[in-house]
């Protein structure tokens, strides 16, 4: 009867000891895939705030262009817009850099591009007199115009950074590396090696010299 009562607690043990482990494991892996879901959506708001800033520079020649005076208030508004666009663009450059440095390279690439497309734009938009009238608002296709090609230069790396892509992506990078430098080797040629000294010419130094020391 003792040992039948013994075995008795011994299993009510095991199965309140594995109850609560279970309990503790479960609650560990929704707090581990929680904290993994909470940081891929502050990841998402952050690559959404560098769109939209990628967005706000493509419309900085529009914005100079349809200001209604050349006021100093008016002017130091819109100087300020434009310092806050390039402060905000150096500061995910830098998050970036330290993320992500794939991500980081596609990011200066479109911000290059984006700045090649407008910068015509911006400055012959100084140049031009405040807009007096609502109809001088009809720009009438005036400006650089869609520059989605180059924010895509960012925006198409992001699906890379979430999802079943994301554990595929070292494997798309090495790939790109890898064929990087296949088209680098084939479009330089193979390095050719530095000549060696001749035997003609030694000879001809040779006897240069014992000339020389002759002379003297």
């Amino acid at each position: 009867m003792i040992a039948i009562s013994l075995t008795k607690v011994d299993t009510n043990l095991l199965i309140a000891i594995a109850t609560v482990a279970g309990g503790l494991l479960v609650a560990l892996i929704g707090h581990v895939l929680g904290g993994f879901s909470n940081r891929a959506e502050a990841r998402r708001a952050r690559y959404a705030e560098m769109t939209r800033t990628l967005v706000a520079y493509s419309e900085i020649p529009y914005r100079i262009r349809r200001r209604t005076s050349d006021a100093p208030d008016t002017l130091a508004q819109l100087t300020s817009l434009i310092h806050d666009v390039q402060e905000r663009l150096e500061q995910y450059q830098s998050y970036l850099g330290t993320e992500a440095r794939w991500l980081a390279r596609a990011h200066a690439d479109a911000v290059c591009a984006i700045k090649a497309a407008t910068a015509t734009s911006i400055a012959d938009a100084w140049n031009r007199p405040p807009i007096k009238t609502a109809a001088g608002m009809m720009l009438n296709g005036w400006g650089p115009g869609s520059l989605e090609e180059q924010r895509r230069i960012f925006t198409r790396h992001l699906r890379w950074r979430f999802g079943l892509r994301r554990p595929l992506n070292p494997g798309r990078l090495l790939c790109r590396a890898v064929k990087h430098r296949l088209d680098t080797t084939r479009d330089t040629g193979p390095q050719q090696p530095v000549p060696a000294v001749t035997r003609p010419i030694a000879d001809n130094l040779s006897d240069a010299r014992t000339t020389e020391a002759a002379a003297h």
